[in-house]
């Protein structure tokens, strides 16, 4: 039996959270015995502060008490913390995680120095594309075979077939029969590209004037972009949702899923939509590139461009065959390369390897 512990900053529904709960629900119980701790119930308020230094104790302690064979961390945090106390535990297999590009945290030189300083400590790092590691063996120096990529995964059935009345949820939505849905699930900060629908929303309804949009997330820009709907006379024609757990509902009565993100590791809301069999409007960023393919799977627009993204969008409002055949390719790739039971299937592969050696 293998002792996984996982370390990660809180359990809230984002990507990184939402990453290890498929895996520890997935695992094999037969093999695995895993265990989550957060930096939050640790007290963990600013990892370079007092309370990062408490964490880091009861961090070595519990390391300590259950005698774990392998610490996983997900976060520039818990990537730090985690990674000491292993080391100082010894704990034979330490294995990070790096989930977006670096526009975030991971950009600054602090960042880069950290890992630069802790990475000889760890046995592999886990990226979710090859974006993340050519950035990882780009920025941190780390060696070529010390960094793994392993796609995120997406519960297929779950997805491909969502317990809902689609017309009793558009209803319940305001929706009305004959109205075409373009959503987008983010939280609503810059990095996530909202402002971007703004702008090019009156294009789209000039044209599609049976367009309805969906904004799915909460986050620090949700009242201001709600005032932009409003100072655009778009108000009726965006409805924000907040906060949901029925995403799988909602991605079923969308026409057109939207990530419009400056930078992106790996979208799950992109592999949830291909498994739902949406058409996808992406940006032609990073990680985007290797799940969204041009006029296959979805449509790819340069980052930033109003113009370019309300013509994708019109395009496939206008076109429902060909929403049709890009969602049915795009659900068979999720199938093939981004089903949840093949990511669990290589992260227990990798367990085995590196407890082997």
């Amino acid at each position: 039996m293998i002792k996984i512990l996982y370390i990660i900053d809180k359990m809230k529904p984002a990507g990184a959270q939402t990453h290890l709960a498929e895996v520890v629900l997935g695992l094999d119980k037969a093999k695995f015995n895993a265990k989550i701790v957060t930096l939050e119930e640790l007290g963990v308020k600013r990892v370079y502060g007092p309370s990062g230094i408490k964490g880091l104790f009861k961090l070595v302690s519990l390391i300590k008490k259950e005698r774990f064979d392998i610490v996983q961390t997900y976060l520039f945090s818990e990537n730090m913390l985690g990674v000491i106390a292993a080391k100082l535990v010894g704990v034979p297999v330490i294995i990070t995680g790096r989930r977006d590009t670096g526009m975030l945290c991971q950009g600054s030189w602090q960042h880069i120095l950290a890992y630069r300083l802790t990475n000889p400590f760890v046995k592999k790092v886990i990226c979710v594309s090859e974006a993340v590691r050519r950035v990882v063996l780009a920025k941190e120096r780390v060696t070529f075979d010390k960094v793994e990529v392993i796609y995120n995964g997406v519960d297929i059935e779950k997805f491909k077939s969502p317990k809902v009345q689609k017309s009793q949820l558009k209803a319940s939505l305001g929706i009305k029969d004959g109205e075409l849905v373009v959503g987008m699930v983010a939280n609503f900060s810059w990095i996530k590209g909202h402002e971007v629908l703004l702008k090019a929303a009156g294009d789209i309804v000039v044209e599609c004037p049976n367009v309805k949009f969906i904004l799915i997330g909460d986050g620090p820009l949700l009242q201001s972009l709600k005032l932009q709907a409003l100072s655009l006379k778009l108000e009726n024609k965006f409805i924000f949702l907040g906060k949901r757990t029925d995403i799988s509902e909602l991605l079923s009565i969308m026409d057109v899923s939207l990530n419009l993100s400056y930078s992106e590791g790996m979208s799950n809301t992109i592999l949830e939509s291909m498994a739902v069999g949406v058409s996808v409007v992406a940006t032609a960023v990073d990680g985007n590139l290797e799940t969204v393919f041009d006029g296959e799977t979805g449509i790819l627009v340069p980052v930033k461009d109003a113009k370019a993204t309300a013509r994708a969008i019109i395009r496939l409002l206008k076109d429902g065959q060909l929403r049709k055949k890009l969602g049915e390719n795009a659900r068979r790739m999720a199938q093939e390369r981004f089903n949840s039971k093949i990511m669990i299937r290589k992260m227990e592969n990798l367990y085995e390897k590196l407890c082997k050696k």
